[in-house]
């Protein structure tokens, strides 16, 4: 594609007016104006659902990727895109790293990429002139840019079809498979399968194509030909596209009618996504672009350009003909992305109807013989840079239409769960985004119901046993697409039996996006300090409990001799410093949002956000009645007296970086492992009066035994919030860092690095005589993991051992409806230096077929084969699903394999080889 891009430009326009130097100054200029665009503000929105699956895929082995399989909840399930993407995003990963803008960068790359490739397409159809407006208007696309900044194949599906056209039009307009690339566009198709199990149905249209292409040669093998190419074109994608078109229907799939893709095409073609704020207008732009399309395609042929219309005609409408067939056995459709396959050829024809526009304001005296198509090329042109605009202004400025504020829900839990809080997920797929943006290891996370059982009543207990255990539960109740919880069951219990605290909802385009906090206390508890403060018309408050307090909140209880409020009363809670100055306040309805029936407990649960970088000290907590938000008349009630400590007490900062002191490093952990998420928070402070830290940011990186940078993490010290520090004053700044799996025991070294609001590195003076820009300060002691000398209690004995460093002494199997829970037990007798992953699959007895299964490293991946040492034994967890597996006999096996090249060790039991290395530990039976 890099090729096609400085294919040279020569001769000129018919015209003679535009030359082919200028034309490459423009097409320059359009690609870093594409570049620009898609790359400003590229992490202003954050992860949607089906980002997230993003990361997680590439972050598997190679072979995994192939596989597409994807762990959710331990459980192994099949994406059902094909892997080309996700070997990119897997090489950019390991390069770069995971943040938002290292994952979508390679979509903003491939975005401005496609300016130069439509510019070629363009040109090798319809001319110079005609290519350039259609750089102009793909540089500037609203969808394109959408698309740009996400971390989504599409800007390579786009890149890769725009190819197959240029590739594919010599061999149409001479009507000879010679003429042209055949290898190079099968080369291209392959790629386009590889990348979206869509395509295949695009280059379906095709066949119609290269049937025109060879019949002119009158041969008997006209089938045989014909069926070749498409075979070669379509056997990269055989093992992703035929499973998804031969499987059930999919979560979030319904049947369209087919004008629903044709009114797509011309609304989200030129509009994107976030269409302009003029509703009035959007019927204006649709008819528009419905009529500048037609008048392009009636220019065809009038000019009597049959081989081109036909071209164009089938590249626009194949898909959506070809789609709207399939979608009558399957649904397949789900929105404009599904279709952008016809997008280059649409843009180019575009093109072509605006260059008529430009020539004909080029002239010098407006030709009547042309008016009609000269004024509907300057329509094309205006509807398209003006929509576009709309579009894109509204993308920039309207918080309502941008992606799923996921990212803003995850952050807001976080900041405000307590160590003894539950995040519950009704959806775990929407849990796979907070893997990815949380960083609090203090704090629990599941999803139920657990992936990919349903929901059922038998989720009582359950949900029971787990939300005993919490003070509080916050729960997402977005429910799963694929509708496991349909019934919304695990909704429907919280709210009948706990107390419902608070709801926000959050921004979504496609979900519901929603925090719901509960308090999970029991009734029946008791307040561990007696107070009395009464007022008149009010109960008598008798006692209250400080259950937590963090850097970001104080929870408390209130207990009353009877709860008889009204929805107009309240509290209000105010934290004062001794010089009497009020740091936070915060107002409270006495009653819950909902109560279970039968709750009769007059005690109330209160949340109190704390400024982040609340100065150490002393503090009065006090309460007081309110009523439709004003105060009543009573007197404060000091509920308690509050002391916040320094951090640490610091007699000199450790490390200076200009203004900004670093004092300490505090870690929250002392037992870390490999694999480990360790919470961690650099205390920072200054010494001048008036600091002000926008534009201040740190790279801090944590360097192994060996010199290797195994994590680092960028952003801006303190609060955001606080805009000028108090001097003096130490502020906590609290984060988490990643430890490998595979990462060495030993001690780690924490590096730091400081560039000022102008981007300059600030220099780094600390403890040492010299100053420099990078210093190292804090240190991580990651221990191995514990041996295990003691073989563990086994209910089924085995004797299989693999290579000369494993060796199976047995198992614990727990089964239920729904579930296989399966415990390996390993001795470890050698040493090996591969990385294997331990599978376990669920055999039907008849066909021998795999029924379910998890394939992944030992222990959930945090114990690495070429990590085990001898002599200790290793208990190797695995739960399976069950769930929707018909009824009948089945085995259980288990085995090893290298995952890039699918390798086996050796496996023997009893001194006899057992058969593809692999042991069948028993047999189940299924009701």
């Amino acid at each position: 594609m890099v090729v096609l891009v400085y294919l040279p430009l020569m001769g000129k326009e018919r015209s003679g007016l535009t030359y082919p130097s200028t034309i490459k100054m423009w097409l320059n200029l359009l690609i870093l104006a594409a570049f620009f665009l898609r790359v400003y503000q590229i992490e202003a929105f954050g992860f949607w659902i089906d980002e997230a699956l993003t990361p997680l895929r590439a972050s598997y082995s190679i072979s995994d990727i192939f596989r597409g399989q994807v762990f959710i909840q331990g459980v192994a399930s099949q994406d059902t895109h094909p892997p080309l993407y996700y070997l990119l995003i897997h090489l950019t990963q390991s390069l770069s790293g995971s943040s938002d803008f290292a994952l979508r960068y390679p979509s903003a790359l491939l975005g401005a990429l496609l300016v130069p490739l439509i510019f070629q397409l363009g040109r090798r159809l319809f001319g110079y002139r005609a290519g350039l407006a259609a750089a102009l208007f793909v540089a500037v696309n609203p969808l394109q840019i959408w698309y740009g900044q996400e971390a989504r194949m599409y800007t390579l599906l786009m890149a890769t079809s725009t190819v197959t056209l240029y590739l594919l039009w010599p061999m149409v307009r001479k009507r000879s498979w010679r003429a042209g690339s055949l290898p190079g566009y099968l080369s291209a198709a392959a790629l386009m399968l590889a990348t979206h199990t869509s395509a295949i149905l695009w280059i379906t249209g095709h066949a119609l194509l290269f049937c025109w292409i060879i019949w002119p040669e009158r041969r008997g093998k006209l089938v045989v030909v014909t069926g070749v190419i498409l075979g070669l074109a379509g056997i990269a994608s055989l093992p992703w596209t035929v499973p998804r078109l031969f499987t059930g229907a999919e979560a979030g799939y319904t049947y369209l009618p087919p004008w629903i893709m044709v009114s797509d095409l011309f609304t989200g073609f030129p509009l994107g996504i976030t269409l302009p704020a003029w509703p009035v207008l959007i019927n204006l732009f649709w008819y528009g672009f419905v009529f500048a399309t037609g008048f392009a395609l009636w220019l065809l042929w009038q000019e009597k350009r049959e081989r081109l219309l036909s071209f164009v005609a089938i590249n626009l409408f194949s898909i959506i003909v070809v789609l709207a067939i399939v979608s009558l056995v399957k649904p397949l459709y789900q929105g404009i992305r599904h279709i952008m396959m016809a997008f280059p050829i649409w843009i180019v024809l575009m093109g072509y109807s605006g260059a008529f526009g430009v020539e004909w304001l080029q002239v010098q005296k407006f030709q009547r013989a042309h008016l009609l198509r000269g004024i509907t090329g300057l329509l094309t042109i205006v509807l398209l840079l003006v929509g576009g605009a709309g579009s894109y202004y509204r993308l920039r400025t309207d918080p309502t239409v941008g992606k799923d504020h996921f990212r803003e829900a995850v952050a807001f839990v976080e900041a405000q769960a307590g160590s003894r809080d539950l995040i519950l997920y009704n959806d775990s797929i929407a849990m796979l985004i907070h893997l990815h943006y949380g960083t609090r290891a203090d704090v629990d996370l599941t999803a139920l119901p657990t992936y990919p059982l349903f929901a059922t009543e038998d989720l009582d207990e359950t949900l029971q046993n787990l939300t005993s255990s919490y003070d509080r539960v916050w729960f997402f109740p977005g429910p799963p697409n694929d509708g496991r919880d349909s019934g919304k069951i695990v909704q429907s219990w919280l709210n009948k039996h706990l107390v419902r605290l608070s709801s926000n909802p959050f921004f979504s385009r496609g979900t519901l996006l929603q925090v719901i906090l509960f308090d999970s206390r029991p009734a029946a508890v008791e307040a561990s300090e007696n107070v009395s403060w009464s007022a008149d018309g009010w109960p008598k408050l008798r006692g209250v409990t400080f259950l937590e307090s963090t850097p970001q909140n104080i929870w408390l209880e209130l207990y009353w001799e009877e709860f008889s409020f009204s929805p107009e009363q309240g509290v209000k809670l105010s934290l004062v410093g001794r010089e009497g100055r009020e740091w936070a306040v915060t107002q409270r309805p006495m009653l819950p949002m909902a109560s279970p029936a039968g709750f009769s407990q007059p005690r109330r649960m209160f949340q109190f956000p704390l400024p982040e970088g609340l100065p150490p000290g002393e503090y009065d907590l006090f309460g007081q009645f309110i009523v439709d938000g004003s105060i009543a008349a009573s007197d404060p009630l000091l509920l308690d007296k509050i002391v916040f400590e320094a951090p640490t007490s610091f007699t000199s900062a450790k490390a200076a970086f200009g203004p900004l002191e670093l004092l300490d490093v505090d870690i929250w952990s002392e037992e870390i492992r490999p694999g480990y998420l360790i919470p961690i928070a650099p205390i920072w402070r200054t010494a001048t009066d008036q600091f002000e830290p926008q534009g201040y940011r740190y790279n801090l990186a944590v360097i192994d035994p060996t010199g290797r940078t195994v994590f680092d993490v960028d952003k801006s010290p303190g609060p955001g919030w606080l805009t000028t520090w108090p001097a003096h004053t130490p502020i906590r700044d609290p984060l988490g860092i990643q430890i490998p799996a595979d990462a060495p025991a030993g001690d780690y070294t924490l590096r730091w690095e400081v560039t000022d609001a102008a981007g300059n590195v600030v220099q780094a003076g600390g403890t040492s005589l010299w100053n420099r820009t990078q210093l190292a300060m804090g240190e991580l002691s990651v221990d191995p993991w514990p041996i295990v000398s003691e073989m563990p209690p086994l209910e089924n004995p085995e004797a299989a051992v693999w290579g000369d460093f494993a060796h199976l002494r047995g198992y614990n199997l727990a089964q239920d409806a729904h579930t296989l829970q399966l415990d390996l037990v390993w001795e470890v007798t050698g040493v090996t230096e591969q990385n294997l992953f331990v599978y376990v699959h669920v055999l039907d007895q008849e066909t021998g077929e795999i029924a379910t299964q998890q394939d992944w490293f030992p222990v959930g991946g945090l114990r690495p084969t070429n990590g085990w040492r001898p002599g200790e034994f290793i208990v190797d967890p695995h739960t399976l699903s069950l769930a929707n597996l018909p009824a009948g006999e089945y085995q259980i096996a288990i085995g090893l394999y290298e995952p890039t090249t699918f390798d086996r060790p050796t496996a023997v039991e009893n001194g006899v080889d057992l058969p593809d290395q692999r042991l069948i530990l028993q047999e189940i039976s299924l009701p």
